[in-house]
């Protein structure tokens, strides 16, 4: 999941530095980039994914600055899939 949301992340922060007149290189950047999330997105919750729950699943958790208690946590719930 941390590296689903930090791929777009880090996506989308490439795209000004593109140098692009019309746009089109700039939309093809994005369709390619979207088309691996996606397939990347499938591929996690095809095998990973119990559509049979509604418990929080795929849930990672990292102590980010402990001496703050900062973490940082993610998870899929049956809304978020469906």
């Amino acid at each position: 999941m941390t590296t689903l949301i930090l791929s777009a992340i880090l996506a989308a922060i490439v795209i000004p530095l593109i140098p692009d007149k019309e746009g089109k290189t700039v939309h093809a950047y994005s369709l390619g980039i979207e088309l691996l999330h996606f397939i990347a997105t499938i591929y996690v919750f095809w095998g990973r994914y119990d559509f049979g729950t509604s418990k929080l699943q795929l849930v990672e958790t990292f102590n980010w600055m402990s001496q703050i208690g900062l973490t940082w946590s993610v998870g899929v719930d049956g809304l978020s899939i469906r």
